[in-house]
């Protein structure tokens, strides 16, 4: 997922692919891992979460697997249920 390295902050935004409210909406329901949605730092991060370093390197490390399992299968899911154009 493409993010902002962080220099000296405490935090980092992940482009998510999706609206970030929801994106943290889905990902604190299915994994637990809760981020906060980027729009609140300016539309340009609409499309992306909020993600705090400052916990423990392996729970961090843990949440950002399990989030990212999650999209990348919701990524999966939205490309095979895309319709196919026809072209009569």
């Amino acid at each position: 997922m493409p993010c902002f390295k962080p220099k000296g902050g405490l935090y980092t935004c992940i482009k998510v692919g999706m609206d970030g409210a929801r994106c943290v909406e889905e990902v604190l329901k299915n994994t637990g891992v809760l981020f906060v949605p980027g729009w609140g730092f300016g539309r340009t991060l609409q499309d992306a979460v909020r993600v705090p370093l400052v916990n423990d390197l392996e729970k961090i490390d843990e949440g950002m697997r399990r989030a990212g399992e999650l999209l990348k299968r919701k990524n999966e899911e939205s490309f095979h249920h895309q319709e196919t154009p026809s072209y009569s």
